[in-house]
């Protein structure tokens, strides 16, 4: 939706003035009906609560996707996620696309003389590449990061922190700018698990608070003076050793139940001191303030019907959908809730409407200002919301809910008005008209994929060929080249040709991107692919993807980088990395089928410090050995014996050179290039495909792969298409 601008409608009553302070504060993981506001029997959130009872409360809102990074971003930008295109929970070693700055919140008060701070506490987030449109268009960005080693920075993801790096900015603003209005957004990490131990880490001073109740709840209240003296991390350890079975389930998940609650009320008094910082300066009751959360939290039993992982914010029950909405107008007293259906893309359409702000880019959502006017009306019909696994989206409607979950998991529907913990699934019930209905919602609102690969001329003409195998989702259609080169039902792609004056654009279509992808690249004009092969903004060689090496016969490097000896019995796998000087070394292992039941087990290991933190993870799902120094790092592991493992080297950040790679004895075939995107697809590889295709960074000759996202006729950067391929798009329904 478009707003229109205030000289072409009726005048809204609730403009507020020129240079109104903004406030939006966003929650990590609070689901909406853990506070006592939304109807929470435990006292989790007087600060909250008080807010509330003098602003516009929001009862039926949702998120649009349940993992962070989306749904801060449709937060700041007021667009979906296929919108935006930023897809992942935490785009490390990466990036997610740049088409939605424009769109921000930030970009937008820029435009009217805002002083912008920008207050984030997710512990990975310094390591996000600057571009992305969360964090362009500030005057002031604090994150965690600094001296703070990446491995602590979940110790410090606490309110206490949040408001220290605050009201340091808070006094800068006042100090260098009070002159300007002033927008602030403030992100509260505490409520998610310690990325570290996967713990709700809640301080002292409140992780008792809710303890007793929560086991009285489950039956088990004797054990309450056991577990109250220990920390949140020394507790999962106590209930494995003294527990199993039934018992010990229901006494992890009352633990965890309460552990996050006491989160929330720590949070809660530190949005309480950050609402005292700004009654101090004189903002708080001028100021427009909005207080939201990027996603819920899954603390349900799963023996209760909610097939989904407690403690974590997957799939898309209420649990995790469900978020709370609170909008409180300078100088407001009474409080309203309003029972309409909203969503998180409304907020930035709201504040640009009760501010004037600019309207372009369009944006999804709707403003929330009809519903302030009439708090029984209605702005949505349906909302929509998507999850990180693959395939799943839902459409919540004033009576039901409707989960696709994909091909592989049969639909869900539910009466979240009389069933809100989703027990009963009515799919088999649902009259055909009104599952069409449904079905028809989903379709029309599901984004669609595109692969993009794009041959830059060079100075001389040269030959290349591209094959790409997919597992897990085929290609639907092609542009740019014949549809020949697609075979094998969309599994495969093949494609061969000269480039010479004119680039080379190739676009695959698919429902989604977390697929396993192998690919193999010839170039005559390039000695080393793995430079000439982009990956976004980036060589591939200065990325996560997975390189394959095939040994050839002939005689192995005298001076090896990388020596890979994989033909050991019992599943052992050995290699020996060479630094050049002092380099970062990292060595990555993961299976080519994971799954947390796989590990690899350390058999040896040479070349590390006497204060090495050992084989790290993420997600569990692979090993990680790192280091820093000029000593060689070899390791042993055991692996599952017949099981393929994906390996990636990198000395500094990037791949070794293919001519000094050694494996099983024999050099490595360097005349082409082989690579993989695993599965589950590496959130750093595809942040990275997220970032676009840069004309001014790629050198001539490169090969450019990214990816696009997008719905309707979807949102494809069509400049320099030549009109042949326009002409395919359009014929395929990609292109307006």
């Amino acid at each position: 939706m478009a707003l229109s601008s205030c000289g072409s409608s009726p005048r809204n009553p609730f403009e507020l003035p020129a240079g109104t302070p903004v406030v939006l504060i966003v929650i990590d993981t609070l689901r909406a009906d853990h506070l006592s506001c939304y109807g929470y029997e435990l006292e989790t959130s007087p600060v909250l609560d008080t807010f509330a009872a003098s602003s516009y409360l929001f009862e039926a809102n949702s998120t649009q996707y349940n993992a962070t990074f989306p749904s801060i971003t449709s937060i700041l930008t007021g667009q979906y996620p296929k919108t935006h295109g930023n897809y992942l929970p935490v785009p490390i070693e990466g990036a997610g696309g740049q088409g939605s700055v424009s769109a921000s919140l930030a970009d937008r008060f820029r435009r009217r003389d805002y002083y912008r701070i920008a207050i984030g506490s997710h512990p990975l987030w310094e390591l996000i590449d600057p571009d992305v449109p969360m964090f362009v268009g500030w005057d002031t960005v604090s994150l965690i990061g600094g001296d703070i080693p990446v491995k602590e920075r979940s110790l410090w993801s606490t309110a206490a922190y949040t408001n220290q790096r605050a009201f340091a900015a808070l006094d800068e603003y006042q100090h260098s700018a009070r002159d300007q209005p002033l927008f602030l957004w403030a992100h509260y990490f505490d409520p998610h698990t310690d990325l570290k131990g996967w713990v709700y880490n809640a301080p002292e001073s409140t992780r008792n608070m809710f303890l007793r109740e929560h086991l009285e709840a489950v039956g088990m209240a004797s054990y309450h003076d056991a577990l109250a003296p220990l920390e949140p991390a020394e507790r999962g350890r106590w209930l494995r050793q003294n527990l199993q079975g039934p018992e010990f389930n229901r006494l992890r998940l009352a633990n965890g139940r309460a552990l996050y609650d006491a989160e929330i009320r720590s949070c809660d008094a530190g949005i309480g001191r950050l609402f005292e910082r700004l009654r101090a300066m004189g903002v708080y009751d001028r100021a427009l303030i909005v207080v939201a959360a990027d996603h819920g939290e899954n603390l349900e039993d799963p023996r209760d019907g909610h097939d989904t992982q407690p403690f974590s914010h997957h799939d898309l029950y209420e649990a995790v959908t469900h978020t709370p909405l609170i909008i409180k107008l300078p100088g407001q007293t009474e409080g309203h809730r309003v029972g309409a259906l909203t969503q998180n893309v409304d907020i930035a359409p709201t504040i640009m409407e009760l501010l004037d702000l600019p309207v372009q880019p369009p944006v999804d959502g709707r403003s929330l200002v009809p519903l302030l006017l009439d708090v029984e009306g209605q702005v949505h019909e349906e909302v929509f919301i998507e999850a990180q696994e693959q395939g799943d989206q839902a459409v919540k409607t004033t009576e039901l809910k409707y989960i696709d979950r994909g091909e592989d998991a049969a639909p869900l529907v539910f009466d979240w008005i009389n069933d809100p913990g989703e027990h009963r699934n009515l799919i088999d019930e649902l009259e055909v008209e009104t599952r069409e209905a449904l079905e028809t919602a989903i379709k029309d609102y599901r984004p669609v994929h595109a692969m993009r690969i794009h041959v830059r001329p060079a100075e001389d003409p040269f030959e290349v060929s591209i094959e790409l195998r997919t597992n897990g989702c085929p290609f639907d259609a092609v542009a740019g080249v014949p549809e020949t080169c697609l075979e094998q039902g969309g599994e495969k792609f093949s494609w061969q040709g000269t480039v010479d004056r004119d680039p080379v654009d190739i676009l695959l279509f698919r429902a989604h991107q977390r697929s396993e992808d192998h690919w193999r690249i010839t170039h005559s004009g390039a000695q080393d692919l793995s430079q000439v092969v982009w990956l976004g903004k980036r060589p591939i060689a200065h990325t996560t993807v997975i390189p394959l090496w095939h040994p050839v016969p002939g005689d192995p490097p005298t001076n090896p980088q990388l020596e890979i000896e994989r033909t050991a019995p019992d599943g052992l796998f050995t290699f020996r990395m060479h630094p050049e000087g002092e380099q970062e070394l990292v060595a990555e292992l993961v299976y080519a089928d994971p799954s947390p039941e796989k590990d690899f087990k350390l058999v040896a290991v040479d070349g590390v410090p006497e204060d090495w933190g050992g084989m790290q993870s993420i997600e569990r799902l692979n090993g990680i050995l790192e280091t820093t120094g000029a000593q060689p790092l070899s390791a042993t592991l055991g692996t599952v014996a017949g099981e393929e493992v994906f390996t990636l080297f990198r000395f500094d950040g990037a791949w070794p050179d293919p001519r000094r790679v050694v494996v099983d004895g024999l050099p490595v075939a360097t005349g082409r290039l082989d690579f993989a995107f695993p599965k589950p697809l590496d959130g750093r590889i595809l942040a990275t495909a997220r970032t676009g295709y840069f004309p001014d960074r790629t050198p001539a000759g490169s090969l450019v792969i990214w990816t696009e996202s997008g719905g309707g006729g979807m949102a494809l950067d069509t400049s320099g298409m030549d009109e042949e391929l326009l002409r395919q798009l359009d014929a395929l329904g990609y292109a307006d």
